[in-house]
């Protein structure tokens, strides 16, 4: 499973690999979220069982959307370190 999200692969578990995690008994969309090329979280939805494509899409969207703030927020730190070191 990792595997798959660290080559930002959404997962759709079944039941039975969902419950052999320990997830959830029901199916499970895992989306990764990628920060600087690496593997940062997911956003899982537990219960996947009548998830549409808008609702799968969404998921994506919010995905991309926090590793992109996850990586603005690491260049701010980098940011004000250099300008701290300048003072």
């Amino acid at each position: 499973m990792l595997q798959q999200l660290e080559r930002r692969v959404p997962l759709d578990l079944h039941q039975t690999q969902a419950l052999a995690l320990g997830l959830a008994e029901t199916p499970v969309f895992v989306v990764p979220i990628l920060a600087q090329g690496r593997l940062a979280g997911a956003v899982a939805l537990l219960d996947a069982t009548a998830a549409s494509n808008p609702t799968r899409d969404s998921l994506l969207t919010l995905a991309s959307q926090v590793g992109l703030a996850l990586e603005s927020a690491a260049l701010t730190e980098s940011m004000m370190r250099i300008r701290a070191r300048r003072v």
